[in-house]
């Protein structure tokens, strides 16, 4: 420990009371007394490193403590020189106080903030009754979290034995990384299970690990080569103290030896964790600076061993296990920004950003707390300068999280910021699939649009539900949330995740790889069973028996068909055909048979199920095919069972005819298009028509596995996606896909163009939104 005076601890004494702030973490530079009421004080508190060269703007952390003040009174603070934080106060941010009346636990105080703005600072102002009898109270910016708690954190567990004669028990090591150079420890704890371990140990690492120089008296934990590694980081920033309590969340998770989902994350990962990465400015009372005036985040590119030790320690040891690294993850804090989030990078392939921004949507569906909409992914943000940096050209991409992308390309790499006020919301969490027997479980919660403020306890949740979203990403979780949520499988969450990265500029262009998944029940498809094109009807038509049709089989007995019915090409008007039917079918929301439908006459390409051997029949007179026309006609179906690819016409004048892919039928008039390619149900890039071809379309479907089609709103791509059954999926933004539209208007499927108050419901309760009605109507489909 440094000997020389640290200018942000003192104490003063102002008729009988006292003001100190000479602890760990402490921070208050001048106190006077005002005349107008008997305990009403101004406070000063000090700049990072202030009064020496290295002095900054940061002025925003306060913490001390008061004693000898009466029982009863009434203390007014006045703080006159933090930083403007105005995204804070504007949302009532209030300080914290502890005394023994709050068993000396931190807690908001009572009466309201008065937030005074100015060019220079914004001083606060706040009342608090002394409710205690001795007369002592500590007043904080936010909760704190020392130095001193970090280590008493660890010193829990100095006893633990690593018993690695035992499968599945927890592992436990703690490592003095490095020194600061005030002298204070940087460790490194290193948690998994005792299965896995090999007799090698890991690798000494020059200038670090000072104590394990003598193998006997402290040597490296043992080599699991077949986990691979999470690392987490903390507080680089002094002041960010959410950070620190999100770590002790993660860190009293994984040491719980009753919940299942730690074991699995131990049984599976080595967690490798650095508690706090600036312990000297933590210890000064800092807010974002060290004792030398630099913002470390910014010098993980090349750090120096004597200016940056801990930084300089990390950096090594993300070199060490960068090959077997699954995630870094580095925990911060945000002032203006409300919620918790992410901030994370732009990666260079698609597959690959769905996958980084799919784990933070798992942290949604874990954590009510978590704000997936307010997360990140920008190459601006990773290249950024901060006002702080300007003078010293630092950017972005010196930080943890960008560079260890940069170098290392891990996937899943992130800075977690929390804000240190509220929520701007509440995520809807189901309950878990099981009971998960830990400590602390996140209990279910509804949708909330209320604003919650936050306490340590909902930041150590947000930090387990990142541990949490990594086994659901890998599907490892034994008591996972997703079965019981609303989406169900993780598939139709990447799903959305998927739609979303394919409205980004950087990956235009880019298509993902076909991952079609075939059922040992079922056999692929080859060219010849593909159903043709299925003409037109022009008479009166009757649906046959489903129990002749379908048959009694249990393959087709699971399948389920939604018919959608385009009309015929000639014009119409007063909601008839030229040939005098109607405009199209009425339909129930889903069907089991085509006997449950009841098709008016005069319908359009109708499909239905056939026999027993899972071919596709067509009930329908054969005719000739229509003359093409220039108006686009839809026929939508929805089965659990089927593959679908679109069918495609050249209209009259076309400046565009739709391709005609090698094997497709002769016939100058139409064309097939091959099955649309897809991955995990979501289409890519297809062959058929594109916007403005004015090409007919039709749907052809083959006895395989289903993959639904995107529609997207005309001209400008909205938010919403939905299946062409009329099925909601999640919001998705599909950009220059095989979309189904009608001569540039929107189309949405029947099923929600004037959908029924039971489906509007459902989709309002599984999406938080109304349906849109920003839509064409469907030209010879009759809404329902």
């Amino acid at each position: 420990m440094r000997s020389d005076k640290i200018v942000a601890h003192n104490v003063f004494e102002i008729d009988g009371v006292v003001f100190s702030s000479n602890f760990d973490n402490g921070n208050l530079l001048h106190v006077e007394k005002t005349d107008r009421r008997p305990h009403e004080y101004r406070l000063w508190s000090a700049n990072d490193n202030h009064g020496s060269e290295y002095e900054s703007r940061h002025c925003t952390w306060f913490h001390f403590s008061v004693t000898g003040l009466p029982h009863g009174c009434t203390i007014k603070l006045h703080i006159m020189n933090p930083n403007k934080n105005t995204g804070l106060y504007k949302y009532d941010m209030r300080p914290v106080y502890k005394s023994s009346a709050t068993n000396d636990k931190w807690v908001r105080i009572r009466s309201p903030v008065r937030h005074q703005r100015s060019d220079e600072s914004s001083p606060l102002s706040f009342e608090h009754v002394v409710d205690n009898t001795n007369g002592a109270v500590s007043f904080a910016f936010t909760y704190p979290y020392t130095y001193t708690m970090v280590q008493n954190d660890l010193e829990r567990y100095a006893d633990h034995v690593n018993d690695m004669t035992k499968n599945d028990a927890i592992f436990f090591q703690r490592e003095l990384l490095t020194t600061t150079p005030d002298g204070l420890r940087v460790d490194l704890v290193t948690i998994s299970s005792t299965n896995g371990a090999s007799e090698e140990t890991e690798a000494l690492l020059p200038d670090l690990f000072p104590d394990s120089l003598s193998p006997e008296t402290a040597p490296r934990p043992p080599v699991f080569p077949n986990k691979e590694i999470l690392f987490i980081s903390a507080r680089v920033h002094p002041g960010e103290v959410p950070a620190q309590h999100t770590w002790k969340g993660i860190f009293d998770f994984l040491m719980d030896p009753n919940d299942f989902r730690a074991k699995a994350l131990r049984r599976r990962y080595v967690v490798k964790m650095v508690p706090m990465l600036n312990p000297d400015g933590v210890y000064r009372g800092h807010f974002r600076m060290d004792q030398f005036g630099q913002n470390l985040n910014r010098h993980y590119l090349s750090p120096c061993a004597r200016l940056q030790p801990s930084i300089f320690a990390v950096k090594a040891l993300l070199e060490l296990y960068a090959q077997h690294m699954a995630m870094y993850l580095d925990l911060h804090a945000h002032a203006s920004k409300r919620g918790c989030f992410i901030y994370g990078n732009v990666l260079d392939s698609m597959e690959h950003q769905v996958q980084n921004q799919l784990f933070c949507r798992l942290i949604a569906m874990n954590s009510a707390h978590f704000d997936y909409e307010g997360c990140l992914f920008s190459k601006e943000h990773m290249q950024r300068v901060d006002p702080g940096d300007a003078k010293s050209g630092l950017t972005a991409e010196g930080s943890g999280r960008v560079s260890t992308y940069l170098n290392h390309k891990i996937i899943h790499s992130y800075t977690l910021e929390c804000n240190y006020n509220q929520s701007k919301f509440q995520n809807e969490v189901a309950p878990t699939d099981g009971d998960p027997g830990g400590k602390v479980v996140t209990a279910p919660s509804a949708y909330n649009t209320h604003s919650e403020k936050y306490t340590p306890s909902i930041y150590a949740g947000v930090g387990r539900a990142c541990m949490v979203a990594m086994l659901d990403l890998r599907g490892q979780n034994p008591c996972s949330r997703i079965p019981k949520s609303k989406v169900k499988t993780l598939q139709r969450i990447r799903q959305a995740v998927l739609g979303e990265v394919r409205q980004r500029s950087e990956y235009r262009g880019q298509v993902l790889p076909s991952r079609r998944r075939t059922s040992a029940s079922r056999t692929p498809v080859s060219d010849a069973e593909v159903v043709p094109w299925v003409p037109r009807v022009d008479c009166d038509f009757k649906p046959p028996d489903s129990s002749k049709s379908i048959g009694e089989s249990p393959a087709t007995s699971r399948k389920k068909v939604l018919l959608g019915v385009s009309g015929s090409n000639s014009s119409r008007s007063g909601g008839q055909t030229a040939n005098g039917g109607d405009k199209g079918l009425t339909l129930p929301r889903f069907a089991d048979t085509p006997s449950d439908q009841t098709i008016s006459r005069n319908a359009s390409r109708i499909l239905t199920t056939a026999s027993s051997n899972g071919s596709l029949g067509i009930v329908a007179p054969q005719v000739s095919p229509p003359a093409p026309s220039p108006r686009t006609n839809v026929v939508a179906v929805r089965t659990t069972s089927f593959d679908m690819g679109i069918c495609s016409t050249s209209a009259p004048g076309s400046s565009r005819p739709s391709p005609r892919p090698p094997g497709c039928d002769e016939d100058p008039t139409f064309s097939r298009t091959p099955p649309l390619s897809g991955v995990n149900g979501q289409l890519e890039q297809g062959d058929g028509p594109r916007r403005g071809s004015g090409s007919d379309m039709t749907i052809r479907v083959s006895p395989a596995k289903f993959k639904s089609l995107p529609i997207h709103h005309g001209e400008r791509p909205q938010s919403k996606s939905y299946n062409v059954s009329g099925i909601p999926r999640p919001p998705t933004k599909p950009d220059n896909v095989a979309s189904v539209e009608i001569s540039m208007r929107s189309y949405i499927p029947p099923a929600l163009t004037n959908p029924p108050s039971k489906l509007k419901n459902q989709f309002r309760s599984q999406f938080g939104t109304k349906i849109p009605r920003k839509s064409a109507p469907v030209r010879g489909v009759r809404q329902f």
